[in-house]
């Protein structure tokens, strides 16, 4: 299993066309965000970004490096596994042991998307059995209202991931989508708060 954030965001996924422009300048984004990061890389993938790396990903400063990167509208952590029917099962199993180990853990619930038509389980029928091998293996309660831990399966093209944190990022756009805008910073806080909303929607600021 190898770590990695899987990065969701919501406003691009509106922009048709320009949808493909938009993705690029948020890798560029991420890309000087995650600088001096070892080993990161950035893939797009189906409607998600997927940094790909070591350990340090999992680290909470790599974590706020991401989270101040605008167009960010939650980050995954977790790992790549197997897509494969049973090393899906396997993988997730060991991963959520690994977490259950480190973490205060009394519940749980298993959420899965699909975004490979072709793969032969729909995502309730992945959810019941990676659910049940969880349970078997760890004798975690399951609770689908308010679990203390989401255990969030993603089929990806030929691959697959699993995620057990949930991170809200800033939303919004892009920078660079939009032009370049001038703010005159006061003593307040009414500028610095417009300025930063200026960059939530894309634009860069000179100060």
């Amino acid at each position: 299993m190898l770590p990695v954030l899987v990065i969701h965001y919501h406003e691009i996924a509106l922009k048709g066309r320009n949808r493909e422009h938009f993705e690029r300048l948020l890798v560029g984004n991420l890309s000087r965000a995650l600088e001096g990061v070892v080993g990161a890389r950035i893939a797009r993938m189906s409607g998600r970004l997927v940094v790909r790396g070591g350990a340090e990903l999992h680290q909470s400063e790599v974590h706020e490096r991401v989270l101040r990167t605008f167009g960010v509208a939650n980050i995954g952590v977790g790992w790549e596994v197997r897509q494969e029917r049973d090393a899906l099962a396997d993988d997730v199993v060991e991963a959520v042991r690994a977490w259950v180990a480190a973490h205060p853990v009394a519940s749980f619930a298993a959420r899965a998307k699909r975004s490979s038509p072709s793969y032969p389980e729909n995502t309730m029928e992945i959810e019941r059995r990676i659910g049940g091998a969880v349970f078997d293996a760890t004798g975690l309660r399951v609770n689908l209202e308010h679990p203390d831990l989401t255990v969030a399966i993603e089929i990806v093209e030929r691959t697959a991931f699993v995620t057990l944190e949930k991170i809200s990022g800033p939303g919004g756009l892009p920078v660079g989508v939009s032009g370049r805008v001038v703010a005159l910073i006061s003593s307040g806080f009414d500028s610095p708060v417009a300025a930063w909303r200026m960059m939530k929607r894309g634009s860069p600021v000179t100060f």
